[in-house]
């Protein structure tokens, strides 16, 4: 959801970097821009499996 909030009205980040990158029609911008927000996505999922972990002991067994 940030991400495309990011995309439609903000100045920073990194939707409005790949978006700026689409506009400008720069391929590397782009892939670049796309492979930065898998690993925060997939870096945000870890931490948020690993609090789940952590903060609920009762469902370690699944």
């Amino acid at each position: 959801m940030v991400i495309a909030a990011e995309m439609a009205s903000a100045q920073l980040g990194l939707g409005y970097l790949t978006w700026n990158a689409y506009m400008s029609q720069s391929l590397v911008g782009i892939v670049v821009g796309m492979l930065s927000i898998g690993v925060a996505g997939m870096a945000s999922s870890g931490v948020m499996g690993w609090i789940g972990r952590h903060a609920m002991p009762w469902r370690r067994g699944r």
